[in-house]
């Protein structure tokens, strides 16, 4: 168990000690991952920087993610899953255009609005608080790939086994401390799991 995000953040950062410095960058995935991503730039000595994504979630299960949609005009769908539990295109739609909207809205307020920074044959650390579903880590990755770096390495404090083996596939590198194979909920491996605000994000974005 982790101490907080902090804490995981430290001890990922061990695993990563052969990183070229020089041309990579920590790319985390808001909000929770930037606390992570944060601690691993420090000791890498690398920047910061962010990739938003947004996850849509079964109708009547928000958090249940069927699908998620990233910067770079990324959408990606649980086709089996959205297959398998009958959900109405209607319905994916709807979803899409509300998560959409806090997209945007996280870009300008993370970022200014600005694009994603320059990765073209770099090397890209991807790093969020944990991988559950993985629909959030296969757009954003989506959305890193359009930008020609030179390799993904993904890395995360906790995962679910069977999303740990589709996410490998899709990465040249991965990292992970815990990867049980009946994980039940992220938060249960962290002793401090709360909400991380705009106002924390900001501040480590810019300190």
């Amino acid at each position: 168990m982790f101490k907080n995000r902090e804490d995981a953040g430290k001890k990922l950062a061990k695993l990563l000690k052969k990183i070229n410095n020089k041309e990579s960058i920590v790319l985390a995935i808001p909000r929770g991952g930037v606390l992570i991503g944060n601690e691993i730039a420090k000791r890498l000595k690398i920047p910061l920087g962010i990739i938003v994504v947004r996850k849509l979630g079964f109708p009547s299960q928000p958090e249940f993610g069927i699908g998620a949609i990233s910067e770079n005009n990324v959408v990606y769908l649980d086709q089996a899953t959205i297959k398998r539990l009958d959900i109405d295109e209607k319905d994916i739609s709807k979803i899409k255009n509300i998560e959409e909207k806090e997209l945007i809205r996280r870009i300008l307020l993370y970022r200014e609005g600005k694009k994603l920074p320059p990765l073209k044959n770099k090397t890209a650390i991807l790093v969020d608080d944990g991988l559950a579903t993985g629909v959030s880590a296969n757009a954003a990755i989506m959305a890193i790939k359009k930008a020609e770096p030179r390799e993904i390495i993904f890395v995360v404090p906790v995962a679910t086994f069977e999303a740990a083996e589709i996410i490998k596939k899709k990465v040249d590198h991965f990292y992970c401390l815990l990867c049980p194979k009946d994980l039940k909920a992220i938060g249960f491996y962290y002793k401090n799991f709360e909400q991380v605000s705009d106002e924390k994000v900001i501040e480590l974005l810019n300190s």
